[in-house]
Formats: C-alpha cells, sequence, structure tokens
C-alpha cells in the first residue's frame, strides 16, 4: 500500500471520512458526493472491512461504522496517519505492509529507485527485522512502530557520522513527551529504566565521496507487554500503565526527527553533546566485543561520533582507545 499525503484520497479513503462519525449514512449519500456508483461505495466498504473496520450496514438507513476502539482496527495505515502528522515533508509519501522482511530492506530498495526524501516504509511486523550487527529485532503484530525513512543529505562521506545518533535523538524527544527517562547507549540504542526500548538501524549508500542516501530504520517499542525470555527489554505502555494510539507516537517520532535532521544542516555539534548528555556508558566500566576486544572505561564521545574508552596498559600506563564498531555492555561488578 503506497499513498502519497499530497495525492486527491482515493474513494475508499474518502468513504471512511463519511463513516467516521459513528452515525449510519445511507450509500446514496455517500455515491452522490463521491460521483461514484451504489455498487462502487459497496466495494470500498468491503475493502475497508478487509482492513478491519467493523461496518454495519441497517436497513433503510445506511452504513455505520463502529467507533470505539475495541472495534477499530489498530494499524498504521497511510490514510489514518496523515491527519496525525505535523512534519513538513517526512512522512508526505508512505509505503505500508501488513508483514515485510526488514523496512531497511523495503527502504533501500525505494531509494535506489529514486523515491523522494522523506518517503517512510511502515510494517505492522517484520519476518526478519534487524538491529546492529545484524541482531533479529521483535516485531510483534502491530505493538510497535517498525519504521524505516530515506534521507538525501548533501553532504560528503567524511561527514556522516552524526546521522547515527539522529534515530535515538528523536525517541528519546518522544520518551521524554510520555514523561519517561531514557538514556543512549552507545553508538543508537535507547534505553528507559536499564531496559530496552528502542533500537536504530543506519545504513548509508555513498556516490562517490558523498552520501548517496540514508535509510534510518527505528523499532520502538509501544504495546508490547511481552519479550523473549532473558531479553531486558520494555515498551511505553509497560513504562506508562497504559496502551498508546501508535499513529499518535509515531507523528511525534517524525516531527522530532525531522527536527534534528534539519539542525543538522546547520550543525552538527549539538547532537554529539546531546549524545553525551543522555549516554548509558560514560564513566561507566565496560567490556568491547566484536571486531575489537578491549576493557576499559568510556571516558567520552569524540566529536566525530566515536567512543573514547581508557584502558590499562599496565599497572602505571594507560592509554585511549577510538571505538568505531562493535558491541559495548556494562562490566558487570563481580560478587
Amino acid at each position: 500500500m503506497y499513498y502519497n499525503k499530497n495525492n486527491t484520497p482515493d474513494s475508499m479513503q474518502k468513504t471512511l471520512e463519511f463513516l467516521k462519525s459513528g452515525e449510519a449514512v445511507s450509500g446514496e449519500i455517500i455515491s452522490q458526493s463521491l460521483g461514484v456508483s451504489r455498487n462502487a461505495v459497496w466495494k470500498q466498504v468491503q475493502n475497508l472491512k478487509a482492513l478491519g473496520f467493523e461496518i454495519v450496514a441497517e436497513r433503510n438507513v445506511g452504513y455505520r461504522l463502529l467507533t470505539d476502539q475495541s472495534h477499530l482496527p489498530d494499524r498504521l495505515y497511510p490514510f489514518l496517519v496523515f491527519p496525525f502528522l505535523r512534519t513538513k515533508k517526512l512522512g508526505n509519501a508512505i509505503f505500508w505492509e501488513m508483514e515485510i522482511s526488514s523496512t531497511n530492506d523495503k527502504a533501500t530498495e525505494l531509494a535506489k529507485t529514486g523515491a523522494e526524501e522523506g518517503t517512510i516504509v511502515l510494517a505492522e511486523t517484520q519476518s526478519k527485522g534487524r538491529g546492529r550487527r545484524g541482531r533479529s529485532w521483535e516485531s510483534a503484530t502491530s505493538k510497535g512502530i517498525y519504521l524505516s525513512a530515506i534521507l538525501r543529505p548533501q553532504r560528503p562521506l567524511a561527514q556522516s557520522s552524526p546521522y547515527t545518533f539522529l534515530g535515538a535523538y528523536a525517541v528519546v524527544r518522544v520518551l521524554e513527551d510520555y514523561g519517561l527517562k531514557a538514556f543512549i547507549k552507545w553508538p543508537n540504542d535507547v534505553y528507559v529504566a536499564e531496559k530496552k526500548i528502542s533500537g536504530v538501524l543506519t545504513e548509508l549508500s555513498a556516490i562517490g565521496q558523498d552520501i548517496g542516501h540514508i535509510v534510518l530504520g527505528i523499532g520502538l517499542n509501544v504495546n508490547q507487554k511481552e519479550f523473549s525470555p532473558g531479553v531486558p527489554a520494555t515498551s511505553l505502555s509497560l513504562e506508562l500503565n497504559r496502551n498508546l494510539q501508535r499513529a499518535e507516537v509515531l507523528a511525534k517520532l517524525l516531527l522530532y526527527l525531522e527536527e534534528g535532521y534539519e539542525r543538522l544542516k546547520k550543525d552538527t555539534k549539538w547532537l554529539i553533546e546531546l549524545t553525551r548528555e543522555y549516554s548509558l556508558l560514560l564513566g561507566k566500566e565496560v567490556v568491547v566485543t566484536g571486531g575489537m576486544e578491549l576493557e576499559g572505561t568510556a571516558i567520552d564521545i569524540a566529536d566525530d561520533g566515536a567512543l573514547l574508552v581508557r584502558v590499562k596498559e599496565n599497572i602505571q600506563e594507560e592509554k585511549v582507545v577510538k571505538v568505531w564498531a562493535g558491541d559495548v555492555s556494562v562490566r558487570q561488578k563481580q560478587r
């Protein structure tokens, strides 16, 4: 399902607009207003029902949509998302699927075929959702936000590192809107109460020495109540003790993502400083694995985005190592 916010809504969306009040509306009134046949209206009602909307036909009265939350489908259909958006460009074009292998893979495909900047890919679930270093990402159906955005910053590759932190910034701002204190685990995971609530995967394509496009993938746990055993994870619902409207959360996320993206066009230092401020690792003993194996103290995040770790070479000597990639965890204290 592919929609563009600036296009004239199709007849299915227009039919839904007539029914949103919850009052019965005759098929004749809808058909006359839309300039289509009664049979065309009936077909659109059937399409809406197939998407999960509960619509009853009342004899001699018309169609009525059951509008209480228990009957409305919890789906991020583009035509349901658009009314919530306050962005200028991000999310104006949305590709949605019920199930997809990976939103990042689809966004990469669209980016390579010329999709406009600001296009986003949404899915209700991912069969092969992934995080950094090929790890899988749990994508409970219609519980979280599984999103990838296509960005085309006109910058040289040498200036690409700040974009790694952009997704985490947007998530942190959303969580703060809901009164939650969040921390960023370098480079781009977000934690609440020492439990992971969001993961970000940034993938870049180059044209020569310049950035061609960036696919920024974000997984955010919204209404999940359960996670796989042994996974220290949480969700907005668990932290707030209530379910949230995912379209509203998505709109906030896209707004902060766009705001941060625009700020990066003028200055990049602010994002590195914010990542330091919200860091889960700085000042702690850490273990780095995956490509680089070391133990030490995380002391800073460099202006180029690298994590700086102070390592003891021997009893008297220390050195500072720049960590560009790998898995970083807080070293557990011996009991």
